[in-house]
């Protein structure tokens, strides 16, 4: 289903697993729809994940605080929650929920609904990215480093 989809959408859908993941544990498989990313592709070519996040469309992630990086670039965010009941390492806020700007995903269904709505152009999580951004960021006019270097005294 999650195939038929991409292809039918013309999506190309990139995995990035995490650094320290155990990759035996990855039950997809490329396709030419689908493709995997794995660390040491990205250090032969001098990339990182930051530099696939500006080129992307849409981000699908965990409980990644890589998740709150990419909400600065004010596209669309689905999130993987199908194993929140048994997320063992906890978190710092009492309802992460509350701090999930997109689409909860529990089941290959609502993917393959993000993955319509990203083909689709739509965002219906505009408005709870802005609040979230307004609330967690003062700053968002891109002149951190400039302070940073005004509080360090370097300039």
């Amino acid at each position: 289903m999650l195939v038929k989809k991409l292809e039918e959408k013309s999506i190309l859908l990139v995995i990035k697993p995490h650094i320290h993941q155990e990759l035996s544990e990855l039950t997809v498989s490329e396709t030419r729809h689908i493709r995997i990313v794995k660390q040491d592709i990205l250090d032969q070519i001098n990339c990182n994940v930051y530099d696939l996040m500006k080129i992307s469309d849409a981000m699908i992630t965990d409980y990644s605080s890589i998740g709150f990086d990419y909400m600065l670039l004010n596209r669309p965010i689905g999130y993987t929650i199908d194993d929140i009941e048994q997320y063992t390492i906890g978190f710092s806020v009492s309802n992460p929920l509350d701090y999930m700007p997109g689409m909860k995903m529990r089941k290959v269904d609502d993917l393959v609904k993000f993955i319509n709505s990203v083909a689709l152009n739509e965002d219906s999580y505009i408005e709870e990215r802005k609040e979230l951004k307004d609330r967690l960021y003062t700053y968002q006019d891109g002149n951190n480093s400039k302070r940073l270097l005004k509080l360090l005294g370097l300039v």
